[in-house]
């Protein structure tokens, strides 16, 4: 996907990969929104990225993607300022087996928000460009280790989102590319066991076709 000239929401994107990814995607042309939960650490990167970029490049928004009105909030408060939103990535995540709940809430629920509300703002039969989402998650979800389960996200997704109507749904035959392998819809259900439901408009291409 050629993204000079969009503009990209990242979440837990003042650390980490979610840092790399921004620096990428200022540095092949596009405009970033910076989104997480650390203030001083995002504060302190979105004026390093002003000083290296430009301002206005990039902006800052403070939210708790277990939050569902700031995350809202954090999607409009990026459409309003740039305009429009061609790229959202879902990467906020944390590791704490002693608090499940919460890593579920941040890892789960904050990625399947995140994808709903990319839907809202990119869907071409409401107004939006189409556009692309892409789901971060671990390797560590695919290893069972000793006395423990596989972690809950067990695969990184790259797809195109691109709305249809409401008859279209992601079928039986629908593939998502992957960097060195393709998995089948029914791959994809087997390995999230029933995670989540994908949203009935969504249609699942490969990366090479945006």
């Amino acid at each position: 996907m050629e993204v000079e000239g969009k503009v990209a929401l990242v979440t837990g994107a003042a650390q980490g990969i979610g840092k790399a990814i921004i620096r990428e995607l200022l540095e092949n042309g596009a405009s970033v929104s910076l989104i997480d939960i650390a203030v001083e650490k995002g504060e302190e990167y979105k004026t390093l990225l002003d000083e290296e970029f430009g301002e206005g490049k990039a902006i800052f928004i403070v939210c708790d993607v277990t939050n569902q009105d700031q995350l809202t909030d954090a999607f409009q408060q990026t459409v309003d300022h740039f305009g429009k939103l061609n790229i959202v990535v879902n990467n906020a995540g944390i590791n704490n087996e002693k608090n499940w709940e919460k890593t579920i809430n941040v890892n789960l629920n904050g990625m399947i928000r995140g994808t709903y509300l990319a839907l809202k703002h990119m869907r071409k039969d409401e107004g939006g460009e189409g556009g692309l989402i892409v789901n971060m998650s671990s390797l560590a979800g695919l290893i069972l280790y000793k006395g423990t389960w596989p972690l809950p996200r067990p695969l990184s997704l790259r797809h195109r989102v691109e709305a249809e109507p409401a008859r279209s749904s992601a079928s039986p035959t629908s593939k998502i590319e992957r960097e060195r392998e393709l998995l089948t819809y029914q791959d994809l259900c087997q390995l999230h066991t029933s995670l989540y439901t994908l949203p009935q408009r969504v249609v699942l291409l490969g990366l090479h076709e945006l």
